[in-house]
């Protein structure tokens, strides 16, 4: 039986939230954010965060596994679920979409750009800039690199007023003067001396030397040295045939997952859609809502009207034909595990979990839930056991 850390969501369990959510709060500012220059914006939860929402995942289900009060055989008509024919194209991992794979990994092990100083400074580059800040000719902390240089973004990275625009046009190894105003409410700094610098509505001059335009990463060469040198302890592997081969492997049972999961909807027609399925879905939806948007000191509705919802009932109807999907496939999954007369036992928990984790898991998501979410799997495991590949 697969593991549980790949089931414990279901694998029918929506995604919505998590999408709807993703471009959420966005990154930190990039760059020195402790400078002077930088306007102090962070994305970083708040030092109060409220409460999460409480969620019961096992409340409308029982200890098996199963939906409460719902017989499955008698609202699903089953197809041949064993026995399915998975052409070719589900069956083989596409080598480009490898090679892209491979290139991302190379790309995270990067730890160095090439360094461009030969053109001038355009909107959108990386540069690293070394400044040195004052007012009324009085230098003050946080407004000086000391000559360790700190990359900044242009056009993304957040330093007050045109600090960064007035980049443009220069080139790698020029310093020139920067003229900012600080915004009204910024906090004071120090002179050497510990003397107060006052920054609110003041005129900065800060000197600043562009070291060099950050160009492309500077990517390792993915061969067999690199793949044991940094995947052999945690990975096993050692050549870079493994690896492909292991991402060939993952990518092919993702596609199998997808077009069987395709051939479920189309082939169990479900008659009706308990409205207590419905509602749970819902609720589990926006638990996951408000336990994201807690993260950043915010409650469901505010985090959902950043999205652009009107609120949280407007953002449940713009999901609901996704949340009845997602019901009418845990409907025909039962419907099979009825029909097979699956069941779940404390000796499948422990396997899929671990003994360490068991109670803790059991603790957090309840018994129901963890055994409907090993059901699934259990169904899986039948219906792609019994597969005929191509």
């Amino acid at each position: 039986m697969k593991k549980l850390q790949k089931h414990l969501t279901g694998i029918f369990c929506l995604v919505l939230a998590a999408a709807l959510l993703a471009g959420c709060g966005g990154g930190a500012a990039s760059g020195a954010s402790s400078d002077a220059a930088s306007s102090g914006a962070s994305s970083e939860p708040a030092a109060s965060e409220p409460a999460q929402a409480a969620f019961d995942y096992s409340a409308a289900l029982t200890d098996e596994g199963f939906w409460k009060d719902v017989t499955a055989l008698d609202l699903v008509t089953l197809g041949e679920y064993r026995g399915i024919e998975l052409p070719a194209e589900v069956t083989t991992a596409d080598e480009a979409e490898i090679d892209k794979q491979i290139e991302g990994i190379r790309q995270s092990f990067s730890t160095s750009f090439e360094q461009i100083t030969d053109r001038a400074v355009a909107d959108g580059d990386t540069v690293n800039i070394d400044y040195v800040g004052s007012v009324d000719g009085v230098e003050f902390t946080g407004g000086n690199t000391g000559g360790q240089g700190t990359d900044v973004t242009i056009g993304v990275t957040n330093y007050i007023d045109d600090f960064l625009e007035q980049l443009i046009g220069h080139k790698p190894g020029e310093t020139f003067d920067v003229n900012v105003t600080f915004p009204d409410g910024y906090s004071d700094g120090q002179d050497a001396e510990g003397n107060t610098v006052v920054l609110a509505n003041k005129d900065a001059l800060f000197v600043v030397t562009i070291n060099y335009i950050q160009g492309e990463a500077i990517l390792p060469t993915f061969d067999d040295a690199f793949v044991a040198e940094n995947f052999s302890a945690n990975y096993g592997f050692t050549t870079v045939q493994e690896v492909r081969d292991d991402i060939a492997a993952s990518m092919v049972s993702e596609q199998e997952t997808t077009f069987l999961t395709n051939w479920i909807l189309e082939n169990c027609p479900v008659s009706e859609v308990p409205e207590s399925m419905v509602q749970y879905w819902k609720d589990a939806t926006l638990a996951e809502v408000a336990s994201s948007g807690a993260m950043y000191g915010l409650d469901a509705d505010a985090l959902l009207q950043m999205q652009g919802y009107a609120s949280a009932e407007a953002f449940l109807d713009s999901i609901e034909e996704s949340i009845v999907t997602n019901c009418k496939q845990y409907l025909a999954v039962q419907a099979i595990a009825e029909k097979e007369g699956l069941a779940i036992t404390e000796a499948d928990e422990i396997e899929a979990i671990g003994e360490e984790n068991h109670a803790a898991v059991l603790s957090q998501f309840g018994q129901g839930y963890v055994r409907m979410t090993l059901m699934v799997g259990k169904v899986f495991d039948i219906i792609s056991d019994s597969a005929v590949r191509q």
